[in-house]
C-alpha cells in the first residue's frame, strides 16, 4: 500500500489499525514536506520503534534524513511530476510576467500586490499575467481576497488577471515566453517542492524565487532564473530586469534543466525506490 500524501497523523492512524507490527513491504509513505511539531516528532520516534518495516519515501534529502533520525527507514524519491517536454527551441524573447498556481498567501499573494503597485508607480510597461483562482480543495481566506481586491482596483495597465481555473494545456502555455514570479514564504518552503516552478522550467520559463528554500537551490543549480532574498518590489523589479536583459539564455538553461528534471521526477523513479527496497529486504 502507498500513502501517496503523507502526513503526521497517517502514521498515527495506520500504528492504530494494524494491531501490532506491519510486516514487510507492506505500507510506503510518501511525505511531500516536514512540517511535524516537535511534539509530534516524539510520537513519531516511538512509533518508528513499533513499526520498524514502514517505509518512508521523502521528496528531499533533508526531510529523509528528519525520518531517518527518527529509526524509520526512509529513501529520497523526487517528487513525481510528469513534465511537459522542455521546448526544443527555448523562447529568445520576453514577452510577460507570469505568477501562477493558486493564489496563497504563503506562496507570496501580497507581495505580487505590492509588486504591481510598484509597477504602477514607476510607469513600468511590463506585462503581468496572474492567476487569482483559489486551489481545488478550499476556498480564498480573507487575507488572499484582501489582495485580490487590491489588484482588481489597480491601475497599471498592463495586468491581466485569470479568474478561471484553468485546464493542464491552457496552464501549461502561461509559461511560454515568460518569467514566472514566485516570491515564496521562507519558512514554509524551506524544504518544500514546488510544481510551479518544475512546470516552467518545463516551458523554458526562467523563474525567480526565495533563496534559501527547496526552488531557490534548484534555480540555482541550473541557472535557471534567480534566487533572491530581496523580496521587496523594488528587489523582485531588478531581477526581472536582470532576466529580461538575457532572457535567452536563461530560456535556454531552463529548458535544458527540464530534461534532466523530467527523468529525476517521474513515476519510474518512485517505483524504483519500491522495488529496490524490496530486494534490500530479500537479501
Amino acid at each position: 500500500m502507498l500513502v501517496s500524501t503523507a502526513v503526521s497523523v497517517d502514521f498515527l492512524l495506520l500504528d492504530w489499525a494494524a494491531g501490532g507490527k506491519i510486516p514487510k513491504d507492506k505500507v510506503y509513505l510518501y511525505v511531500h514536506w516536514l512540517g511535524a511539531k516537535a511534539s509530534t516528532a516524539t510520537k513519531l520516534a516511538a512509533l518508528a520503534q513499533r513499526q520498524p518495516n514502514l517505509e518512508v519515501l521523502c521528496t528531499t534529502p533533508l526531510t529523509t534524513e528528519f525520518f531517518r533520525a527518527l529509526g524509520f527507514r526512509s529513501t529520497t524519491v523526487s517528487y513525481p511530476r510528469a513534465l511537459a517536454s522542455a521546448q526544443a527551441a527555448p523562447m529568445t524573447v520576453f514577452h510577460h510576467l507570469l505568477v501562477a498556481g493558486a493564489a496563497r498567501m504563503d506562496k507570496g499573494f501580497g507581495r505580487i500586490a505590492d509588486l504591481v503597485d510598484y509597477l504602477a508607480s514607476t510607469q513600468a510597461a511590463f506585462p503581468i499575467w496572474i492567476q487569482i483562482s483559489a486551489t481545488h480543495q478550499t476556498t480564498h481566506g480573507d487575507e488572499v481576497l484582501l489582495q485580490i481586491d487590491r489588484l482588481k482596483r489597480s491601475e497599471y495597465p498592463h495586468q491581466t488577471l485569470i479568474e478561471n481555473t484553468l485546464n493542464p494545456t491552457d496552464y501549461q502555455a502561461l509559461f511560454t515566453g515568460g518569467i514566472s514570479i514566485q516570491p515564496y514564504a521562507e519558512v514554509d518552503f524551506q524544504d518544500r517542492v514546488s510544481g510551479v516552478t518544475l512546470d516552467a522550467l518545463a516551458a523554458g520559463c526562467p523563474v525567480i524565487v526565495t533563496a534559501n528554500t527547496w526552488l531557490g537551490r534548484l534555480v540555482v543549480k541550473h541557472n535557471a532564473g534567480i534566487a533572491t532574498s530581496d523580496l521587496s518590489p523594488s528587489g523582485l523589479h531588478a531581477a526581472i530586469t536582470r532576466i529580461a536583459a538575457d532572457y535567452a539564455a536563461y530560456s535556454q538553461r531552463a529548458a535544458r534543466a527540464a530534461v534532466q528534471l523530467g527523468q529525476e521526477h517521474s513515476a519510474r523513479a518512485m517505483m524504483q525506490a519500491i522495488f529496490e527496497s524490496h530486494d534490500d529486504h530479500d537479501v
